[in-house]
């Protein structure tokens, strides 16, 4: 009855999913929310890219609660959803886990101004965010440092179909190294797509690109994607 009902608070949480792990960078991508395939491209289609890469062993969830012991666990989270960490134990693992000197990538929708009661997310971790974006449509990336390794084997420029973020750099936050822009036709202001972020401990590396298949199963995102994991599980 009532009684029972008012024992077993809203707030439970489900347990973290249990996955096995390969040899290599754990990296588990953290995805769900709206506006986006994410089952179809940012869990089986970038999954198994990384995978199919060199020393990367990757899982996937849109679990966003009761995840701290999993988090603790892994190497690199790839941060795409845009669906709320519900918990503050969640949350305190994610700065935890730079801490520890491991790595994050923003990725897409991980990187807009999802979370208005915890900013420190896009101040400290992403140094900034973005508030809206281009129509779905065509744009040129060009690489601002051709020879960091989160770019190699990346065209110095390439078009892709997607959403240009109007990503801001937050002037109180985390410092920017802009790797690669884009110049929106909406707003004639050029955008950074691809940055590292300036951490005490831990790497962090954004891109921007990914709303659809028309980004996934482009050839400079997935070396992007895959650089940019590499590259967050080195220490």
């Amino acid at each position: 009855g009532p009684a029972a009902a008012a024992s077993s608070p809203a707030t439970s949480v489900a347990p973290a999913p249990k996955f096995n792990w390969g040899p290599g960078i754990k990296t588990l991508i953290i995805g769900g929310g709206a506006s986006h395939d994410y089952q179809r491209w940012f869990n089986l289609a970038d999954v198994r890219l990384l995978n199919e890469a060199d020393g990367i062993s990757a899982n996937y969830t849109e679990q966003t609660g009761g995840i701290a012991d999993l988090i603790a666990s892994v190497d690199v989270l790839v941060l795409s959803n845009n669906k709320p960490f519900t918990d503050k134990a969640t949350r305190d693992a994610i700065f935890r886990h730079l801490a520890a000197g491991k790595g994050i990538v923003g990725l897409h929708a991980g990187v807009w101004y999802n979370w208005a009661d915890w900013p420190e997310y896009n101040q400290r971790i992403a140094g900034g965010g973005a508030r809206g974006h281009d129509r779905l449509g065509k744009f040129e990336v060009v690489l601002k440092e051709p020879n960091h390794p989160l770019v190699a084997s990346v065209p110095s420029r390439f078009e892709i179909v997607d959403e240009l973020y109007w990503f801001e750099a937050d002037p109180g936050g985390s410092k920017i190294r802009v790797l690669a822009t884009a110049h929106s036709a909406e707003k004639n202001k050029t955008y950074p797509q691809v940055f590292t972020v300036d951490q005490e401990r831990g790497r962090v590396v954004v891109i921007t690109l990914g709303h659809d298949g028309q980004a996934h199963s482009h050839e400079a995102y997935q070396k992007l994607l895959v650089n940019a994991v590499r590259w967050a599980g080195t220490t």
